[in-house]
């Protein structure tokens, strides 16, 4: 885990969004991961909870930053979006990322690069959710 990502993850692990063993594993994260942990930060409209389904992700798929993206994009679209130059991201997760720049809830690995293929880790869906609980309408 990356020393800028420590606060964060404590703030998940106390608040358990996610579990310190988790974040200590080397398991992969699962759409049923990504939907609790978000689920601990917040609370979900019926709505979002349907856009969310009709993603279509079973709940043991394995994570990437795409799907990562896709997932935020849904469930905290922005009106506001920013335009990111990204090298890296599809045309069909375009939109997903753009939102999630807005928000300010995932970012890219550099300024060029989001690198959507790579598996997502504890740490990152910690730091997602410290971001949720801290910016949108929480369930603390």
């Amino acid at each position: 885990m990356p020393a800028w990502a420590v606060d964060a993850v404590t703030y998940a692990v106390t608040n358990e969004f996610v579990s310190q063993a988790q974040v200590n594993s080397t398991a992969q994260v699962t759409y049923v991961d990504v939907i609790n942990a978000i689920t601990k930060a917040t609370t979900l409209d019926e709505a979002t909870i349907e856009a969310l389904a009709n993603l279509g992700f079973d709940d043991a798929k394995v994570i990437t930053r795409g799907d990562l993206a896709m997932i935020l994009g849904t469930a905290f679209p922005s009106d506001e979006v920013q335009t990111v130059a990204y090298t890296d991201v599809s045309s069909e997760l375009q939109a997903y990322v753009q939102a999630c720049a807005s928000t300010g809830l995932l970012i890219g690995k550099s300024d060029i690069t989001f690198d959507t293929v790579s598996t997502l880790q504890y740490y990152e869906l910690a730091c997602v959710a410290e971001r949720i609980a801290k910016n949108f309408n929480t369930a603390e």
